[in-house]
């Protein structure tokens, strides 16, 4: 009974304190959050293509495997290696933390795809909106002012990364940034209270979520330090002391500081993380891989090392480098309604405003570290990005969202100049700089919600994901080894095309990486050969089809599927021209044995059996036109003239082909050829 009395007793001083004036702000910060949750996240699907979905689809896999039948290894999926064994295929190697807490949320829904989907991203978009919360607490102890804390954070959360990445599940993103800021406000509470538990405790959940916390640590640490060594030696009584009592004085000072302490205990707890993954890696691979070989230190190795991937071998430069990294700190201090970025790739074309405005950023953090008592808070979130994203700049040039960690900068700059400019107009001017940045906030979440949303392709994605969950089901009943074809066969969702290792979680799964000429005419791949299934994104005749009600995504019985199309050769071409016409892999195959000239057009027309399958350009026809130049389709020579070139059908149900060689002058040769049902 006391213990209920003192939690009511509790639960009432919070719930008084919404009642407060100086609760105002923060009432306004979770309202603007909750506009993220109605704008953003179209529910369970990938709808973001490129990085966003590409690192949700990974990771998801990842957290679903999470289980003790796999000793708490992260994985992608299990493949075959050179033997033909089921080994394990991994992926950046994070803290458990993140993926722990999506397993949990997705635990409920089963093989309900997209209600895991929605679960993992409401989870992202909570921890993004207490990462927000966490950066107001903590700028309104520092500041003594919410409406600045409110403006600083308003405007530093609606940028262009935090906003596009909001529900991306990946542990270096939301949930580092979290992990973060988490720690940022413990450093605050023990700054301006004194109170080092909670610091202990938050800096080691933090580490649970992410590697980025040491960045953040480090410069906290060392300022820290060298405030109190700086403080022991001229509080020393006696200033003529031999160089050896001051040795010792200092070494005194050393061993007491409770930030020697949490550096220890951050190293500690860290490893202790480290060696939960290290521990699941090598009782996963059965213990037969030496220690240095395991995933971890395979990624720490790629990370760390100084040896660009050869096509960002011109950005990783440091001049070139350098330049990104002030693009996209503008990119993190400009709300995104205002200068609606996008990110471009590595090589995106960088405008002037974005690089001065990420200078003045940060000019203006470092001004501020003049003025303000507590130097070494203002300098650890300023220096945080810079101490993370540059030792790591062969893999961080190109992984765009790691701007979510320049966060700290806009903070710092925004929180400054609020300061100054209540100092000039008093506070109640303050209130209307909040007022507009909430605006531009809701504006963003508003503008950023549109970003990757086309309705057709959600239609397509959500189809997709009902054909996986029958895959699955038909999959799961033994255990099959299944066969996925990459290049021009591979079925992608969204953009993620590692997105059948998060739909077949668990399974065993054969990638096929050659070259779509080579395998032409090559013979079944040795992997393949060991697979019980296959999937297709085309739907193709005959008794191979293990699901004919699907409409994106095949699954085949692979034996059959190799006696039925899968010849060492092309086969009888489907139409016999100067161009002969055959028809592998989802693909229509165009041969030449003597072909001198190259400058060949051809037209091709596609009469689905459904004309609603059809782009809505192409309903009216009744057929798709996909003409083409050899050009832009040539899957190589074959020697002594001969010239093949590939051209990818789509996925929906073809009733007939026509297909021809034209020139100016007219055609040269067509064919039409009529699948069966």
């Amino acid at each position: 009974m006391q213990n209920a009395a003192l939690m009511a007793a509790w639960l009432r001083g919070r719930l008084q304190f919404f009642t407060q004036p100086a609760a105002l702000p923060l009432i306004l910060l979770l309202l603007a959050l909750a506009t993220v949750f109605l704008f953003g996240n179209d529910r369970g699907h990938f709808y973001r293509s490129g990085h966003h979905d590409w690192l949700t689809s990974q990771h998801l896999a990842q957290a679903v495997n999470l289980s003790p039948e796999h000793n708490f290894l992260l994985f992608v999926n299990r493949t075959l290696d050179v033997d033909g064994e089921p080994t394990y295929k991994t992926y950046a190697r994070w803290p458990v933390g993140s993926y722990a807490l999506v397993k949990l949320a997705t635990l409920p829904f089963g093989d309900n795809f997209a209600a895991r989907i929605y679960a993992a991203r409401i989870v992202m978009l909570l921890l993004f909106a207490g990462s927000a919360v966490l950066a107001y607490l903590a700028l309104a102890r520092l500041t003594g002012d919410g409406w600045v804390a409110l403006t600083a954070t308003l405007l530093a959360f609606s940028s262009y990364h935090c906003l596009y990445y909001n529900d991306a599940f990946a542990p270096d993103a939301v949930p580092g940034l979290f992990g973060a800021l988490l720690a940022f406000h413990g450093m605050v509470i023990f700054e301006r209270e004194g109170r080092y538990r909670p610091l202990l405790v938050k800096a080691c959940l933090a580490l649970l979520l992410c590697w980025q916390v040491y960045a953040l640590l480090l410069p906290f640490i060392v300022f820290g330090l060298a405030r109190e060594l700086f403080q022991a030696r001229a509080g020393n009584s006696a200033p003529l002391l031999s160089l050896a009592g001051q040795i010792k004085s200092c070494g005194a000072a050393l061993l007491s500081s409770r930030y020697l302490t949490l550096g220890v205990v951050a190293l500690w707890f860290g490893s202790a993380v480290l060696a939960f993954n290290v521990a699941n890696e090598y009782f996963a691979f059965d213990r037969q891989l030496p220690l240095a070989q395991l995933p971890t230190f395979n990624s720490a190795r790629f990370h760390f090392s100084g040896e660009p991937i050869e096509e960002f071998a011109a950005a990783i430069k440091w001049g070139a480098f350098l330049e990104q990294q002030f693009y996209r700190i503008g990119q993190m201090t400009q709300p995104y309604w205002m200068s609606p970025f996008d990110s471009g790739g590595v090589y995106a074309d960088r405008d002037y405003l974005g690089l001065i405005t990420g200078a003045l950023a940060l000019a203006v953090g470092c001004i501020g570290l003049i003025f303000v008592r507590h130097k070494a808070l203002l300098a650890a979130p300023l220096l945080a990005g810079f101490l993370w994203l540059l030792p790591l700049r062969n893999w961080s040039v190109f992984h765009d969202f790691q701007a979510l960690f320049y966060i700290g900068i806009p903070l710092a700059a925004f929180s400054l100049i609020m300061l100054y400019l209540r100092k000039l107009s008093g506070p109640q001017l303050a209130a209307v700089f909040a007022v507009a940045a909430l605006a531009a906030f809701v504006v963003s979440a508003a503008d950023m919600a549109g970003v990757g949303q086309r309705y057709a392709e959600v239609e397509a994605e959500q189809e997709m994901m009902q054909d996986f969950a029958v895959i699955r089901s038909l999959v799961d009943d033994d255990d099959g080894v299944v066969y996925v074809p990459s290049g021009q066969a591979n079925p992608e969702l969204g953009g993620a095309a590692l997105a059948s290792s998060y739909f077949l979680a668990g399974n065993v799964i054969v990638f096929d990486y050659s070259n779509f000429a080579t395998r032409l005419t090559r013979q079944i791949p040795e992997h393949r050969a060991r697979a019980d299934y296959i999937i297709m994104p085309r739907r193709l005749p005959g008794p191979a089809l293990l699901t004919p009600d699907n409409r994106r995504v095949f699954l085949y019985d692979r034996a059959i599927y190799d006696g039925l199309y899968d010849a060492a050769t092309l086969g009888s071409p489907i139409i016999a021209a100067d161009w002969n016409v055959h028809f592998k892999y989802g693909s229509l195959i165009y041969v030449s044995d003597e072909c001198a000239n190259t400058d060949v057009a051809f037209f091709l027309h596609l009469v689905p059996r459904d004309v609603s399958d059809l782009p809505e350009r192409s309903k009216e026809y009744g057929f798709e036109n996909r003409d083409f130049l050899f050009a832009d389709f040539d899957a190589g020579s074959r020697g002594g003239g001969r010239c093949v070139a590939a051209r990818e059908l789509p996925g929906y149900d073809i009733a007939a082909i026509r297909t021809g060689q034209y020139t100016e002058d007219g055609e040269l040769w067509q064919g039409e050829y009529h699948f069966e049902r």
